[in-house]
Formats: C-alpha cells, structure tokens, sequence
C-alpha cells in the first residue's frame, strides 16, 4: 500500500512540476474520391410543323406556285460537347416538278447540357411548276399525294412528312 501512494505522489509532482510532457502526434489523412459525370444523349423533336400550301385552283394557269412550310423542333442535348441538328428537305422523288429551296434554313445548334429550341420556326419555300400543278389537281380522292420530306438529322429522332 505504501508503494503505490509513494509511485502515485511521485508521478503527480512530475505532472506538475513539468518533468513530464504528454503529447499525441497526429499523422494528416486524405481519401480521394473520384467523381464521374455520365452524361445523355441528344434528342431533337419536331413542335408542330404547318404548311402553307399554295391555291393550285386559282394560280393554275399563272406559272409556279410557291408554298412554305414552317418547322419548329427542340434539342436537348444532355452531352459534354456541342450538337447541331441539320433540316434535310427532299421533294418526292415520284413527282416531277416540285422544286424545294433548301438553302433558306439554318441547323439548329445546342451548347454541352442545354436545350435549343427554333420557337419562330424555320421557313422552307417550295415551289410547283404548272405542268406539275395541272396533273396534281386531276388527282383522285384515292391516288397517291406527292409528300415533301424533312428529316432532322445528326439525332436521334428523325423524320417527318408533311403532305401537301
């Protein structure tokens, strides 16, 4: 009993006289944790397409005919890079004398995880020579109608028709 008062008092007067330093050493830690962004796809679809379709009745003697027609489509483009969707206009290919200006329309281009949009749409005009007009109004109810093609391409989703 004698012994561990003594070692007790003996060890509380270094404590306190300042013989003895207790310390702890801390050794810094880092974790590195990877972050890994899995980025979509790019989609296009078309809002509404209309066409202004040209009055053969009236103008079927007067020359070419011409018609627009109005494409309006979104892009989301959920990728790391730049996207650009391009209108690929095609006049039938059974019918001659549809005549489709595909030069009066830009692509239409979203930034890496954005949305673009053509809300005043694009204008594609079309033109119909007489000839073409006069056989297209002596068309049955049942016969086949010539169609104008728009695709979009560079996307996902494609394609659209409209007829005339």
């Amino acid at each position: 009993m004698k012994k561990i008062v003594l070692g007790s008092t003996f060890i509380a007067s270094l404590l306190l006289a300042g013989g003895v330093t207790a310390f702890a050493n801390t050794i810094p830690a880092s974790e590195e944790i990877q972050i890994d962004i899995v980025y979509g796809d790019a989609t296009f679809v078309f809002n509404e397409i209309s066409l202004t379709a040209p009055v053969i009745s009236r103008s079927i003697f007067e020359g070419p005919i011409e018609g627009t027609i109005n494409v309006d489509g979104t892009l989301t483009n959920l990728t790391a890079s730049q996207v650009s969707v391009n209108f690929d206009v095609k006049a039938p290919d059974d019918f001659d004398g549809i005549v489709v200006d595909a030069n009066n329309h830009e692509s239409l281009t979203a930034a890496p995880v954005d949305t673009a949009s053509t809300p005043e749409g694009t204008e594609i005009t079309f033109t119909i020579n007489r000839e073409f007009a006069q056989e297209f109004a002596k068309l049955e109810e049942g016969d086949e109608k010539p169609v104008i093609t728009i695709t979009a391409s560079d996307s996902p989703v494609t394609g659209e028709t409209p007829s005339l």
